[in-house]
């Protein structure tokens, strides 16, 4: 071969690697050409993490302008089907044109979760909350003849309100039942609080002529029942002093006012002087917080004097005519004025009204979302900034449904879904892009099946087992396997 054949061969070469090298790269870096528009286009992906594993995904391009001709051009005719893993349940589809999908996540024996997504240039839309609802989970009776029930916060206990008035504790993991209070029928409705450490509860009975309290001392054993009748009548509220359960905090009426004194129930001694005057509404956590009767919200600690004023230069008009109350959750403070909601601005140091009817307040886990129910909508209001899709920022509000009817109760399932109940049980997910899921449970139980939970009076789901906890008929029925 000459030399002058060589160079020549070379060039040319030369000329199809610096022809080729661009398109490589490019096509390395998601770039496609969409004959439709007629233009180079970088192409995104779609990201999923699905609960349960083993689930078949199927993605359907949904731009219905797109002729079949140009489609099959595309190349996007076909549906994607991606099957996520046994131990890790994600799955990546890459080099998808800009535009909408149909999403479809199925598995046998499950409802399927469908939502049309958005993949633009670039980007990754993900999916990343994906829970499967059983279709037909099988619910075991773990007693009969329940008035309520109550979940000790160790969530490992159950105090259960038997018809006959008697008191016995159950034990989520061996399901053995001891007694707790026995021939013992208060005249009254219950309602049951807790030391942080699950050890002690707060009974109170309400009736119409007056409130009961009662201290139980439940790791006892046998389990005391203490009277806090040397309090004396008139008491509104009460709770345990979070850095020593011995001690209780109440508030209690005279004809001048209201006040907060503390009192140690093991030695029957109650403060001489109130801890608290001069206020709206109070609430006790780590700290005390209270709204004065000026709109001044102050705070101070349990075992402290010096008070610090929140909102020294924006106090919060009060309305005297309505009913205040305050509720902290770690560095959220709501304060309710009849059913209007605000929330504390830590740096405008006010109040902002976020919402005008709620009926019912749920705090999700971690406290990072708040479920509201106004009428028959269902919303979720964002406390924090959430920085994963969707996005949302600080107090946005996501309208999640309009039922025809009351939803019921409403609880947290997970941070991204919720339960709702009332005659039936639906759970709910909060991702408001296009079409929110929602499912209804089939209560069914060994050699029953109901398609109505007529009677449903309480769920709760434990999030340490996963297991979805049903009053209904006066039986207690907990989910055989785990839900989630």
């Amino acid at each position: 071969m000459t030399k002058q054949i060589r160079s020549i061969v070379f060039l040319i070469f030369l000329i199809v690697f610096l022809l080729s090298a661009p398109l490589v790269i490019l096509y390395s870096l998601g770039y496609r050409f969409n004959i439709q528009e007629a233009k180079l286009v970088q192409t995104g992906g779609l990201f999923f993490k699905v609960v349960p594993s083993s689930v078949n995904i199927s993605v359907t391009p949904f731009d219905m302008r797109e002729t079949k001709a140009i489609r099959e051009l595309t190349g996007q005719t076909k549906t994607f089907n991606k099957k996520t893993g046994i131990f890790q349940g994600s799955v990546f589809i890459k080099n998808l044109f800009p535009q909408k999908y149909r999403v479809k996540i199925e598995k046998q024996g499950f409802h399927s979760w469908e939502k049309t997504l958005e993949v633009s240039e670039g980007m990754v839309t993900e999916a990343k909350d994906v829970i499967l609802i059983p279709e037909n989970p099988i619910f075991e009776s773990l007693s009969q003849n329940i008035k309520d029930f109550w979940f000790l916060p160790n969530e490992q206990q159950i105090i259960l309100e038997k018809s006959s008035g008697d008191l016995e504790l159950f034990n989520v993991k061996d399901k053995k039942l001891s007694p707790l209070i026995q021939k013992w029928t208060p005249e009254g409705s219950l309602d049951i609080n807790f030391s942080d450490d699950s050890k002690k509860a707060l009974i109170k009975i309400e009736s119409d002529e007056q409130n009961i309290f009662y201290v139980l001392v439940i790791q006892e054993n046998p389990p005391e029942l203490i009277s806090l009748n040397f309090s004396g009548f008139n008491i509104k509220k009460l709770s345990f002093n979070p850095k020593n359960s011995d001690e209780i905090f109440f508030l209690k009426q005279f004809p001048e006012g209201d006040f907060v004194f503390s009192a140690n129930y093991i030695k029957k001694q109650t403060s001489t002087e109130p801890i608290l005057t001069d206020f709206l509404t109070y609430e006790i956590n780590k700290e005390i917080t209270w709204l004065n009767n000026n709109g001044y919200l102050l705070r101070r600690g349990i075992s402290e004097k010096d008070i610090e004023y929140l909102n020294p230069e924006k106090p919060f008009v009060v309305d005297n005519n309505k009913n205040y109350q305050l509720i902290t959750k770690d560095s959220n403070i709501i304060l309710k004025q009849n059913n209007a909601l605000y929330l504390f601005d830590k740096e405008l140091k006010e109040f902002i009204k976020v919402f005008n009817n709620a009926e019912i307040l749920e705090f999700s886990p971690y406290h990072k979302k708040l479920a509201l129910i106004d009428n028959n909508k269902l919303w979720v209001l964002f406390l924090e900034e959430q920085k994963h899709q969707p996005y949302k920022n600080k107090m946005d509000m996501a309208l999640l449904n309009d039922f025809s009817g009351s939803p019921g109760q409403c609880s947290w399932f997970s941070t991204q879904y919720l339960i709702l109940a009332d005659k039936n049980i639906k759970i709910s997910e909060i991702d408001d892009r296009d079409k929110v899921n929602i499912v209804e449970l089939l209560l069914s139980t060994p050699g029953a099946t109901t398609t109505e939970s007529d009677g449903v009076k309480k769920t709760f789901f434990n999030q340490s087992n996963k297991k979805l906890y049903i009053l209904s008929n006066g039986n207690l029925y907990s989910s055989e396997k785990p839900l989630r």
